[in-house]
């Protein structure tokens, strides 16, 4: 085959493939994104002032719209800060579960050592069983169906854990689980018992009242989120912890009895700034600029001249082959040169539409994609300038820098 086919055949194959590559880049601007990323600024600006329910809510907006380690991350530390060891553990837990590149080993090693740290703070109740399959309710929510292989993670108080066997009355205890305690149920006595053995103490009620100024309060398992505020707890013995700013916990130890009334009080104390981690910043893609749109449409051109051009190429050989070599006259000649003609137009057209797309492409590839604060300004002294020209001999380029 002639080179000069199999060149044009070449650029052609090559253009055609540069343009499925550059329309890939012409995706949508990730609006949602965007809203993510604003969604983890107020968490971060709640958390700062230590609102940390308003924070919690704000992560877990952003984490459903784009689910990123970091906000992960900073929705166990909003479950750390209110005293909800449990859910802070069970959310490191899936943080740690993560195969992101981003999470570094370091990384790991920190919310490993933060969960052990907030063991010691919970309790553990075991369930046994004889009999499979039956469904044991913590608090109201499903913790699985017997036998259960791990314990339940708990925080320290009195829990209410409910049996429901297939086709069978269901039965209920209250369980009191100390802190650092493992507390077993046997459901093979539960279910042995009477019912009335399983009927939960009298309470009482304590009344929580003083200035909380933004910070965090919490009785056992319990959030104080407003005062006054009255919850109805079992007799015993607690205590009114309060975070400071400083990572301190300061405790109003009180006594509760049964069908009793407690009056806690919250002390006044400092406030100072809490900590978050940052979002990480995120690049985010622009679409196709108009270098890309000039390249985009050069590069077609130059494909749509090149296939008339190859078709009336051969034309001229055909006519050459079967009629001017036979009867090499004026006419036959004539008629060859016209295509011959013809298809010259089309590679010295197509030659253009490339080397302009060659150029759109070199200024698009060069061009700045990062934010617009980090652009650099503009050279305005330097022009450059490229004119095609046909020529005896072929295409002539001329070009001025």
């Amino acid at each position: 085959m002639d080179p000069m086919r199999v060149a044009f055949l070449a650029l052609g194959l090559a253009l055609s493939l540069w343009g499925a590559q550059a329309l890939s880049r012409t995706g949508a601007t990730p609006d949602q994104g965007q809203e993510a990323k604003a969604l983890f600024q107020e968490g971060l600006a709640h958390f700062q002032n230590e609102e940390y329910i308003e924070a919690l809510s704000k992560f877990r907006m952003s984490y459903e719209i784009r689910p990123k380690p970091v906000v992960l991350y900073n929705i166990a530390n909003c479950l750390k800060a209110l005293k909800d060891y449990v859910g802070a553990i069970q959310t490191f837990e899936d943080y740690l579960s993560l195969k992101d590149p981003s999470i570094t080993d370091e990384d790991r090693i920190d919310v490993a050592r933060l969960i052990e740290s907030m063991r010691p703070e919970l309790a553990n109740i075991r369930v046994l069983s004889s009999k499979p399959d039956i469904q044991v309710l913590l608090d109201g929510k499903n913790v699985g169906t017997t036998p259960m292989d791990s314990p339940i993670l708990v925080s320290p108080g009195t829990h209410v854990l409910v049996a429901q066997p297939q086709g069978l009355p269901s039965r209920s205890r209250e369980i009191a689980a100390p802190k650092g305690t493992t507390v077993d149920v046997d459901l093979d006595a539960l279910f042995a018992e009477t019912p009335a053995a399983a009927k939960p103490p009298e309470k009482g009620e304590v009344e929580v009242v003083g200035d909380l100024a933004g910070r965090t309060a919490w009785i056992r398992d319990k959030a104080i989120h407003h005062t006054p505020m009255t919850l109805a707890l079992d007799p015993g013995k607690y205590d009114l912890g309060i975070a400071d700013t400083d990572g301190k916990v300061k405790k109003v130890p009180f006594d509760l009895t049964a069908g009793g009334h407690a009056k806690v009080e919250v002390p006044a104390l400092p406030k100072e700034t809490a900590r978050a981690v940052p979002m990480p910043e995120e690049k985010v893609s622009k679409p196709i600029s108009g270098a890309g749109v000039a390249t985009w449409v050069a590069g077609s051109a130059a494909f749509a001249l090149l296939v008339p051009g190859l078709m009336l190429g051969r034309k001229a050989m055909n006519l050459y082959d079967d009629k001017y070599k036979k009867d090499p006259d004026d006419a036959n000649r004539s008629q060859v040169q016209k295509y011959q003609w013809a298809a010259n137009g089309c590679y010295i057209a197509s030659g253009a539409m490339a080397f302009s797309t060659l150029v759109a492409g070199i200024v698009w590839a060069t061009e700045d994609n990062e934010p617009e604060a980090a652009k650099p300004a503009p050279d305005t002294k330097k022009k450059a300038s490229i004119d095609v020209k046909p020529a005896l001999s072929g295409i002539l380029i001329e070009g001025r820098f």
